[in-house]
């Protein structure tokens, strides 16, 4: 069934008058005719009218390059959309792409930064002297109160020594005062006896009580001595302890400075105050330090989880977990340092590792499509 309104039926006679017929003649008795130019003007003007309307109108065209069995199909589209709705009318099936259920649109935060160790402390010597011993090494893990530099200073070693004698000095003054308070305290209780028997002068019993007295005092100023020299020895012993340096936390010895024979000065003696023997670092507690992208910082909160990869260990991921965000942002890289912790990290990691991290976020939906659905 071929549908045309009556716009296109005059177009298409139009174009049907253009079409030039061969004229029948008789070549052998009549002459052959041509047109003349006057009718050749007009033929092609009519031409020209006819191209002008089929490029105006994208219908005609339509129209003279359908295919037969098209204007049909096409009829009975247009009577099937105009039809009211029968008794049992056919389901529309859904659009797939509108009737899927939302996802949740999967965004990351990546980052880069470095394995940190956040304790770690540089060892200096208090008191000067020469290093006679060296019982670490670099890399050694060491404990708490552990030996790890010995110094010898003989003016420390000496002032021991006098500190010992003077003690030892102040132990026999305070002896032989204590025994003279003795002796004065039983002189004057038997001439107390004599004096209450009016057997001695009052005179003699005065002077037992000062001679008591004096010797009371002695045995306090001799006690007041042994404390001073008890004081100079403790000084003393500290001093020369001073010379056995110690580590002052547990973990690793990251640097080490000092050698065997080197004269060292306290750190107070120190001009440029950058003497440091060795530095110790806790590894039992390292961090990561990351960087990002400060247009991120709405999406990140502490306690948030994340992966971590080191580039010693690339095929090693690991979890890791924000525990602080800095409070200052970095002007020149536009960025922020989070500090994560690690959880269950590879073994030999070490502080100054580069890292790189990422942060899953769900903060956006999108609808997904299903795939390999039916009408």
């Amino acid at each position: 069934m071929n549908i045309q309104t009556p716009a296109d039926r005059k177009i298409a006679e139009a174009l049907k008058s253009l079409s030039i017929q061969p004229i029948e003649t008789d070549s052998a008795s009549k002459p052959r005719r041509f047109p003349t130019l006057g009718a050749s003007m007009v033929a092609l003007g009519l031409c020209a009218a006819g191209a002008t309307a089929i490029w105006l109108r994208p219908d005609i065209v339509d129209i003279l390059f359908r295919t037969p069995g098209q204007d049909t199909v096409a009829a009975e589209a247009a009577v099937e959309m105009a039809a009211p709705n029968q008794a049992d009318p056919q389901p529309i099936a859904p659009d797939p792409i509108l009737a899927a259920p939302t996802a949740v649109l999967q965004r990351e935060i990546t980052g880069s930064g470095y394995v940190v160790a956040p304790q770690f402390t540089d060892v200096f010597a208090k008191s000067a002297g020469d290093v006679v011993a060296v019982r670490v090494r670099l890399g050694d893990q060491v404990s708490a109160g552990q030996e790890i530099v010995l110094l010898d200073d003989p003016g420390a070693r000496f002032a021991l020594q006098r500190a010992e004698l003077a003690l030892r000095s102040a132990e026999l003054r305070l002896a032989v005062a204590q025994i003279a308070a003795r002796d004065a305290e039983t002189d004057h209780a038997r001439k107390k006896s004599l004096f209450d028997r009016d057997a001695l002068a009052a005179v003699e019993l005065d002077a037992s009580v000062a001679a008591l007295d004096q010797a009371t005092n002695a045995v306090g100023q001799a006690e007041v001595e042994l404390t001073t020299a008890e004081l100079d020895l403790a000084e003393a012993r500290n001093a020369v302890e001073r010379l056995k340096i110690r580590a002052p936390i547990t973990g690793t010895v990251s640097a080490l400075q000092v050698r065997l024979g080197d004269s060292i000065l306290s750190r107070l003696d120190s001009a440029r105050g950058d003497g440091e023997l060795m530095t110790i670092t806790d590894t039992d507690h390292l961090v990561i330090e990351a960087d990002v992208a400060e247009t991120n910082i709405s999406r990140l909160s502490p306690g948030q989880m994340g992966e971590a990869i080191l580039d010693g260990y690339p095929d090693a991921p690991f979890t890791v977990q924000i525990d602080s965000i800095a409070p200052t942002l970095s002007a020149e890289k536009g960025t922020v340092t989070l500090r994560m912790m690690l959880v269950a990290p590879p073994e030999g990691i070490r502080p100054n590792m580069a890292a790189s991290i990422r942060l899953p976020t769900e903060d956006q939906t999108r609808q997904t499509s299903v795939q390999g659905t039916s009408p």
